[in-house]
């Protein structure tokens, strides 16, 4: 092998064996757990990451179907011994005083049958003791008609979740619990 290559590829290696880290740009703990899927077969890793700037958080998943709209939620419970079921769920955030907030944390259309999502949320904190949640919905194939595909790549597609917003009425519940995500911050 030319000697002049050796060094320029294991700089490369070495920095790719950090990309994780270094694409999160965070100064503070990584808490980094498995993907859990439910029936769907998708695997993976989620990071999340807090430090005095804010939160960032990644889920690299594959076995996505090709084609499909996804989207992943970002869930906190800042007290999860308060739960109503052990984990923290749905009834936990339907509340007219929830104790766990969702939001939006990315969304696409998958191209291949790996995708990464990822999110920062400057100023955000988490408690010592808190619960995320990283959650993937599969809406199915992307729709052609793109008030449609809105909805797929910008809400969760389930009514129950908080209508109008959250989910169409109309369209019923068509984004289907695909995978999660927990990670238990210290």
């Amino acid at each position: 092998m030319n000697e002049k290559l050796v060094l320029p590829i294991i700089s490369l290696l070495f920095l790719c064996g950090f990309t994780p880290i270094l694409a999160q740009d965070c100064a503070g703990p990584t808490h980094e757990v498995l993907v859990m899927s439910f029936g769907s077969g998708v695997t993976g890793m989620a990071r999340v990451c807090a430090d005095h700037e804010g939160v960032r958080a990644s889920m690299e998943v594959k076995n996505l179907a090709v084609g499909h709209a996804y989207t992943v939620w970002f869930a906190y419970v800042d007290q999860p011994s308060l739960c109503v079921i052990q984990g923290c769920d749905v009834p936990d955030f339907l509340d007219p005083d929830p104790l766990g907030v969702l939001g939006r944390m990315d969304s696409g259309v998958a191209q291949h049958s790996e995708m990464r999502f990822s999110t920062s949320i400057a100023g955000f904190q988490l408690s010592h003791g808190s619960l995320v949640q990283l959650i993937l919905f599969d809406h199915g194939p992307a729709n052609s008609d793109n008030r449609r595909r809105a909805r797929q790549l910008l809400t969760p597609q389930d009514p129950a979740l908080g209508a109008p917003g959250l989910g169409v009425v109309a369209d019923g519940a068509l984004g289907q619990f695909s995978a999660v995500a927990v990670v238990n911050i210290p």
